[in-house]
């Protein structure tokens, strides 16, 4: 596998445990992706990395709420082997972390287990792009208190006067 995005999300997911970036960048491979087989495989990697960002700032009821649907993709073999992943392993962390979640235990990042020798390849050439924390910071943890909203709030508010003129 050489999908650039993906190769970006391994980066954040593994190296900077930034689960907002993994989501922001493989929400654009979804939006894009033309090969529509693959695109619950995207959905299912997004909403781990929400289950993710929930968890780990204490926000477990929205973590439960997607875990569902994490649970799902993570039992289908063939949506977890078509990315790359080793899916006995993987099942078993996505188990592992319900439990977690569940019980209320400590935050602890997981590892995706890459079973594409030129996937992990791929993903260990881009290892110098990312800053590896030892301790993530809260611009990481929270970053959706720190980013600007503009854009989305504007698009919200066009929309919004469309669908109003629509109806007069």
């Amino acid at each position: 596998m050489n999908n650039k995005r993906y190769i970006q999300f391994l980066g954040y997911f593994h190296y900077s445990y930034d689960y907002f970036e993994c989501h922001e960048v493989l929400e654009e491979q979804w939006k894009c992706e033309l090969n529509d087989s693959f695109k619950p495989s995207w959905l299912g990697l997004i909403r781990l990395s929400v289950v993710l960002y929930h968890e780990r700032r204490g926000n477990l009821t929205g973590a439960t709420k997607l875990m569902r649907h994490v649970i799902k993709f993570a039992n289908n073999r063939e949506l977890v082997e078509q990315v790359g992943l080793n899916y006995d392993e993987f099942l078993m962390s996505v188990q592992l972390l319900k439990e977690r979640i569940d019980q209320n235990f400590p935050f602890v990042p997981i590892s995706l287990p890459i079973k594409n020798n030129n996937l992990r390849n791929n993903f260990h050439l881009i290892k110098e792009q990312f800053v590896i924390h030892e301790i993530v910071p809260d611009s990481i943890i929270h970053k959706h208190a720190f980013r600007d909203r503009t854009e989305v709030v504007n698009e919200r508010e066009r929309n919004l006067l469309a669908r109003h003129q629509e109806k007069q």
